[in-house]
C-alpha cells in the first residue's frame, strides 16, 4: 500500500492508473489523432512553417478543401485536396483551377503561380493535392505521379494548436 495523505492506495491500483496514463494517450495518438508539424512554407498563408496541428486518423474519404497529411516515399507531406476521384482538373495559365469545367473559388491561395496550363484526370480512388502557396509548393503539378491514393493519406488536419516559432520568439 502506498500512502497518500489519509488515503492509502494499493500497488495494483497505482499500477493500473500508471498503465492507463501511459496506454490511453498512446492509443489515442497512434490510432485516432495525429500531431502534425508543418516543416515548410508550402501552405502559407493557411499554415506557417513551424505550426503544430492536430488531425484525425479516422476518416472515410477526404473532401475537397481538406488539408491532409499523406505519405510519399517514406516522408509525410501536407497539402490541400483539390481534385477528387473521377474528376477533371484544369489549371489555367493564370493559375486558376477548374473542376469539371467550373472555376474553383480558392480564397486560401495568395501566391498564385502563373505559367503553363495543365490538365489532370483524377483516377478512381486517388486525389489531386496542391499547396496553398502555389509559387513555393512542390506538389502534384511537378510529381511524376500527381495522384495520391486514399491508402497513402494518414490524417485530415483539424485545428492549429500553436506555432512553435512564436513560442520560441516569445
Amino acid at each position: 500500500m502506498i500512502g497518500a495523505g489519509n488515503r492509502t492506495v494499493s500497488f495494483k491500483a497505482a499500477a493500473a492508473v500508471f498503465f492507463m496514463a501511459m496506454i490511453v494517450p498512446t492509443i489515442i495518438f497512434q490510432g485516432i489523432l495525429m500531431l502534425i508539424y508543418v516543416p515548410s512554407d508550402s501552405m502559407v498563408p493557411t499554415l506557417e512553417n513551424g505550426d503544430l496541428l492536430i488531425g484525425s486518423r479516422v476518416f472515410s474519404s477526404p473532401e475537397r478543401g481538406d488539408i491532409v497529411v499523406f505519405e510519399e516515399g517514406g516522408t509525410l507531406l501536407i497539402k490541400r485536396v483539390i481534385g477528387l476521384p473521377d474528376e477533371t482538373v484544369h489549371i489555367a495559365e493564370d493559375g486558376s483551377v477548374s473542376i469539371n469545367g467550373e472555376v474553383l473559388a480558392e480564397p486560401y491561395v495568395v501566391n498564385q503561380r502563373k505559367g503553363q496550363a495543365q490538365d489532370f484526370e483524377v483516377p478512381e480512388g486517388k486525389y489531386l493535392l496542391l499547396g496553398d502557396n502555389r509559387e513555393h509548393s512542390y506538389d502534384a503539378r511537378y510529381w511524376d505521379d500527381p495522384y495520391v491514393p486514399l491508402s497513402a493519406i494518414r490524417a485530415i488536419a483539424w485545428k492549429k494548436v500553436f506555432t512553435i516559432s512564436r513560442i520560441i520568439k516569445g
